[in-house]
């Protein structure tokens, strides 16, 4: 069994142990998946998947609760539960990471500009004699 970060990086396809093939990584499949519309469960994993609170919904511990969909919106609409669980989980993730990417960028500007500023005012004037 791989300890944290390793486990992650290999589901992600960045990581793996000396000696081993890379096979399949979880990221490329669950995309292969979407490309195909199949999203490998067959009616019996979805009726388990429901009576065990959604699985991995209220045991994820990698993302928190309010980046996580809203199933109880779905319910009524067997049909499209998990496609509109699944977009509404990336456009939650989408919008957090655009939010983070705007306020990055607009420190970096504002230290920029604080940087030059104070390089200007203490730089030390030379006269030429």
């Amino acid at each position: 069994v791989m300890a944290q970060p390793w486990a992650t990086l290999r589901a992600m396809g960045l990581y793996k142990l000396p000696g081993t093939d890379w096979g399949w990584d979880y990221v490329t499949l669950s995309i292969a998946r979407m490309a195909n519309l199949d999203p490998g469960f067959d009616d019996g994993d979805y009726e388990e998947f429901l009576k065990n609170g959604c699985g991995f919904v209220e045991d994820m511990e990698t993302l928190p609760a309010w980046l996580i969909g809203d199933l109880e919106k779905y319910r009524s609409d067997e049909d499209k539960l998990f496609w509109e669980f699944g977009v509404e989980t990336l456009d939650r993730l989408v919008n957090v990471t655009i939010y983070a990417y705007c306020a990055f960028l607009a420190l970096y500007i504002l230290v920029s500009i604080i940087l030059g500023v104070l390089k200007i005012c203490t730089k030390k004037r030379k006269y030429w004699r």
